[in-house]
């Protein structure tokens, strides 16, 4: 197709425009934020369209949705997604059970008053390894709590919890994993400097867009801190 010599030369020496520049911001930290300093995957890496976002955000860019979720598909990078759930267990339904003390009531009036437990298993070369959650269990003074067969919100929270920590962090490719789970020690690295993440950098929808860790300084920073008391001189 002929073009003017005119129009060539305009295009050849024209400078980037301010939403090219800002791109490049954008496009520069995203790849930041998603591989270290020796080239691997970062725990962020997973982070989709939404994460990504709030993740920007919080680094003090003033991003949109749009302009991620243009860029992220340019980049061809999209998020994990979490795989279809497996059953694992089935309840006894004439074994003794614990009473339930929450009554399907999860609201908590501040940090550590409602803890959850549950467990799931892992395959390993050495045979199956257990991992075991408390992440935040029943009432004061631990008491146990369980809810009634096929209350289905009852065991959400733990499905949920088991369910991120199977895809972020055991599965093939995890950024958490050096390797193959060979045995119970491979496990255990994977699962602490998972729970390390998910509570101290992980970004958890459910409570704005923060870490667990930050939620809770943030609830304990607000408390009016009482004065100490000031003895009278004798």
């Amino acid at each position: 197709m002929p073009v003017a010599e005119r129009t060539y030369r305009a295009w050849k020496h024209a400078q980037p425009s301010d939403r090219d520049l800002a791109d490049a911001v954008v496009i520069d930290t995203i790849r930041a934020v998603r591989i270290n300093e020796k080239g691997e995957a970062t725990p962020e890496s997973m982070y989709g369209r939404r994460k990504m976002t709030a993740l920007l955000r919080r680094q003090d860019l003033a991003v949109s949705k749009r302009q991620v979720d243009r860029l992220m598909r340019q980049l061809g990078i999209n998020g994990l997604v979490r795989g279809k759930g497996v059953r694992t267990t089935t309840p006894d339904r004439n074994a003794a059970r614990a009473p339930d003390l929450l009554d399907r009531d999860f609201t908590a009036p501040a940090p550590n008053r409602r803890w959850v437990a549950d467990f799931t298993y892992v395959r390993t070369w050495a045979g199956f390894v257990y991992v075991s959650f408390a992440e935040t269990l029943a009432l004061e003074g631990i008491a146990a709590s369980i809810g009634s067969i096929g209350d289905a919100y009852d065991n959400a929270l733990a499905e949920s919890t088991i369910g991120l920590f199977e895809n972020e962090a055991i599965r093939d490719g995890s950024p958490f994993r050096t390797g193959p789970l060979r045995t119970i020690d491979d496990v255990e690295w994977v699962t602490t400097d998972w729970v390390d993440w998910y509570n101290a950098r992980r970004l958890h929808s459910t409570i704005g867009d923060v870490p667990p860790d930050e939620l809770e300084a943030a609830y304990y920073a607000g408390l009016e801190t009482p004065a100490h008391p000031v003895l009278a001189p004798a």
